[in-house]
């Protein structure tokens, strides 16, 4: 059955009500988010600017899935996800308001998406400029693993650094020599806490 249209205002009411949420990017968060991008590192030191952003938001994000987390119906946060890269989903944009930094709205962000990409897929990507060591701390505690360098990149004499989080090989092994490799099946969020030890550029 079709769904009714919420009649105007009622979004922005609904949002009020509850303090802390993910849904998706909406036309009303692009401005904010846009000066949010354009005043943050590491973007402004691998030379992004509001134009970049503006481009990127305010288009089609064909093939990639855009989540804000809001906090009393305003955008504190957003994660693009690129649905198929490699065996699994990349992590392209990873983004919280510097005020609200250290506050777990990037952790909850980040596991949304995970739990989006894990539940299809057994890996997920993503890349972290060298020089950002917060951002290698906080992917490394969430069970990211190094399995790639990029050098040179975005900027020169800067790599981006490619980390995996995976529940394991895409295919399991065969049972027999000369048989067939059979597709494992998609594994769930807790076995993706059990088997990994966890970035934004």
């Amino acid at each position: 059955m079709r769904r009714r249209a919420d009649p105007p205002g009622a979004r922005a009411a609904d949002d009020l009500q509850q303090p802390t949420f993910i849904r998706r990017l909406e036309r009303r968060d692009v401005p904010r988010l846009v000066r949010l991008l354009a005043t943050s590192q590491p973007w402004l030191r691998l030379g992004y600017g509001t134009a970049d952003w503006r481009r990127l938001l305010g288009g089609p994000l064909a093939d990639r899935d855009a989540w804000v987390i809001a906090e009393v119906g305003r955008a504190r946060g957003i994660a693009i996800v690129r649905r198929t890269f490699l065996a699994g989903g990349y992590l392209e944009l990873l983004a919280i308001e510097e005020a609200a930094r250290g506050s777990g709205l990037g952790a909850r962000l980040l596991e949304h998406c995970e739990n989006a990409v894990l539940a299809c897929a057994p890996n997920f990507f993503v890349c972290v400029s060298d020089f950002n060591d917060g951002a290698r701390r906080f992917y490394e505690g969430h069970g990211y693993v190094q399995v790639g360098r990029l050098d040179d990149l975005l900027i020169p004499g800067s790599a981006e650094l490619l980390l995996r989080k995976t529940t394991g090989p895409r295919r399991d092994a065969p049972s027999t020599a000369g048989s067939a490799p059979r597709m494992s099946a998609p594994r769930g969020r807790g076995a993706s806490s059990r088997r990994s030890t966890a970035r934004l550029r």
